[in-house]
């Protein structure tokens, strides 16, 4: 099985609002979003299947840019909450768009090919994956993802090799007085959706994580952050560490990606980015 991924984009408004809720708990409960505003959404199509020996292909990508393009115009230049029926009832979150989308491209993929996941991006630091799957309670699951940004100093070495053994396989990564990286952070929550539509609270997803990164924020990894005193600060260990400190998360952590450069990613967790 082999997946391929095509990406669309479209523009729409929306906002947050409960009705039968008072101004207020709308206001507490979202924010600013309670006032129509837009975005520009960036869907992502991935398909699986397997590879047909004529054409060499899961699917004709020119097939998938009709499929996508035919679903997507539905949501394009609109207010989502005014023109789609599909939220007169339930929020426009991402979550729910990701569903939405997933149930209108389905049925219309040619014989053999699944639909993998469908993937929304509401901004850069936020988006949400649907799979199609249920809970044993047989409510819709989704991912909520939302990355994070920090910057911090290390110097890679280890307490069990000689200094030319250090050497030799940090290379200038050993350096003495360190170097550094900015950071991204992807943390992805997968659950049920509740009745609003959401997997997560969005800002409660936010205070927790950012506990856990704010003290790493302007500092120097090896030296300051005592999980890392003693073993390598390579970006796997501080993977580890961020994926232990974050399982307390609800609903459960289920990816975790660490960009230390624009070419270098380590990931756990059973999805992936």
């Amino acid at each position: 099985m082999v997946r391929i991924t095509r990406r669309f984009y479209f523009s729409a408004a929306h906002r947050y609002e409960v009705p039968g809720w008072s101004d207020q708990q709308n206001l507490e409960a979202f924010g600013a979003c309670v006032r129509t505003h837009g975005h520009n959404y960036v869907v992502e199509i991935t398909v699986e299947g397997p590879v047909d020996p004529k054409t060499g292909m899961v699917m004709n990508l020119t097939e998938l840019k009709r499929i996508g393009n035919q679903v997507v115009e539905r949501f394009d230049h609109r207010n989502l909450n005014e023109d789609l029926p599909e939220f007169r009832e339930t929020l426009p979150t991402s979550e729910n768009l990701a569903r939405v989308i997933f149930r209108l491209v389905r049925p219309l993929l040619p014989e053999g090919v699944r639909l993998y996941r469908v993937r929304v991006h509401e901004t850069e630091d936020l988006f949400a994956d649907f799979y199609g799957e249920e809970d044993e309670e047989g409510r819709d699951q989704a991912l909520l993802g939302r990355r994070y940004r920090f910057s911090a100093a290390h110097r890679l070495h280890s307490e069990y090799l000689s200094e030319e053994e250090n050497r030799r396989l940090f290379g200038k990564c050993f350096h003495p007085r360190g170097h550094g990286h900015d950071y991204l952070v992807y943390v992805g929550v997968y659950g049920p959706l509740d009745p609003l539509g959401r997997v997560a609270n969005l800002a409660a997803l936010d205070r927790t994580v950012l506990q856990v990164l704010q003290p790493l924020q302007c500092r120097w990894l090896d030296r300051e952050v005592p999980a890392l005193r003693h073993r390598p600060a390579t970006t796997e260990n501080l993977a580890l560490y961020l994926w232990q400190q974050l399982q307390g998360l609800r609903p459960p952590l289920a990816l975790l990606h660490v960009r230390e450069t624009r070419n270098n990613f380590f990931e756990i967790g059973g999805k992936s980015l």
